[in-house]
């Protein structure tokens, strides 16, 4: 077998090789696009079924979630005026840096330009003319084309720059046009947002006067939490169906005492401690944070629930494989759509009040096969 046939044999199969993986990575882009579709479709039907009775309650949900878009568009707007910031002031370091060189080369280009008038004033043929040696003649005739090639290409330069110092001032103009439009914009969702918590606070004082005795409230807390187990329920069984694949799943026993906290806070409320004296306990932790804090995920994983869901507010899901599941709950925004890979770390919210609270804080639980358990088992220790 020659040489290059075994060659061709090679090229032949890295080249079925490369169209048999990008066959697969499509495969696999059109499933997973499928499955967040599912992940949608399932949450917009929850979300449809567990509608408040209270009027109060469902004017609550709506006004906190019109917010939420306010916060994330927000959040984009700033992410937006840091990018175009940064640009501006990279194209006021070249701009800068244009104008040195063109002042330093300003005197040079005015002593090439005038030598160059002088020496079209000379022709090349007085000096083939002259009585000079052929030697002496060869080596003025080089100098003479050397320093020509040099001053064209001095020029050149010179012209280069201007041009790009022309292209940088159109582009720093061109940048302090959007930079203003999107910090009108800013200025609107400012207003958008003061009016809406005006809104929220009217709608909360309403349901703070609803006629509630304390065995409404506590059954109210029973219904809701039996929703909440309803939800997770419905959500694992949907999800049963969907083989999602949890590539390099850590096992339990990696994690176990080994993830971050969620958002830098306090812990206010633990796991098993009574909630108001009703005979209900905490599932998770209510851990004190500033408005707008970043919430973290604490392990690689995919958002199956991203949306208002009673008393737990503006609620993110993570399914990370092999039954465990976080919630974190209260968020003002949530910066990340069902179906969404997320890795340890990743901000995949911001800490709120919604649900109808008056303090700032996340509301973090685990969960294992449904069943809530102790953050503190898989929390590092503080």
């Amino acid at each position: 077998m020659s040489r290059s046939f075994i060659i061709a044999l090679l090229a032949a199969a890295l080249l079925l090789g490369g169209r048999l993986q990008a066959d697969d990575l499509a495969e696999n882009q059109a499933g997973l696009q499928a499955l967040n579709q599912e992940l949608k479709a399932l949450q917009a039907t929850l979300a449809g079924q567990k509608k408040d009775v209270s009027s109060a309650r469902q004017a609550l949900q709506s006004v906190e979630r019109e917010m939420a878009e306010v916060q994330q568009e927000t959040a984009a707007l700033n992410q937006a005026v840091t990018t175009q910031e940064a640009a501006i002031a990279g194209l006021r370091v070249q701009k800068t840096q244009l104008q040195a060189n063109l002042d330093e080369q300003k005197d040079e280009i005015a002593a090439v330009l005038r030598l160059a008038y002088k020496q079209n004033n000379q022709p090349l043929i007085k000096l083939l003319l002259s009585d000079e040696r052929p030697e002496d003649l060869a080596r003025h005739l080089y100098y003479f084309s050397v320093l020509t090639a040099n001053q064209q290409q001095q020029v050149q330069s010179w012209v280069t720059e201007q041009n790009d110092l022309a292209a940088t001032l159109v582009a720093e103009a061109q940048l302090l046009v959007e930079m203003q439009e999107i910090k009108e914009r800013l200025a609107d969702q400012s207003r958008k947002l003061k009016s809406q918590k005006n809104q929220r606070s009217v709608v909360i004082a309403g349901i703070n006067s609803e006629s509630e005795n304390t065995t409404d409230a506590i059954v109210r807390k029973e219904q809701e939490r039996a929703k909440m187990t309803d939800l997770i329920a419905q959500l694992e069984t949907k999800l049963a169906g969907l083989n999602l694949v949890f590539p390099d799943a850590q096992s339990t026993s990696n994690i176990k005492g080994e993830l971050s906290w969620p958002v830098a806070g306090r812990l206010t409320n633990a796991y098993g401690r009574s909630i108001d004296g009703s005979g209900l306990t905490w599932q998770g932790w209510l851990i004190a944070a500033p408005m707008g804090s970043n919430v973290i995920a604490v392990q690689r994983g995919r958002v199956v629930f991203a949306d208002f869901f009673k008393s737990n507010g503006l609620l993110v899901i993570i399914d990370h494989g092999a039954g465990i599941w976080t919630l974190y709950g209260r968020n003002q925004a949530l910066l990340r759509d069902v179906g969404s890979w997320v890795e340890a770390g990743d901000v995949i919210a911001e800490v709120g009040q919604s649900g109808g609270y008056n303090q700032s804080g996340l509301y973090f639980e685990v969960r294992k096969n449904g069943e809530p358990e102790n953050p503190a088992n898989w929390l590092q220790k503080r």
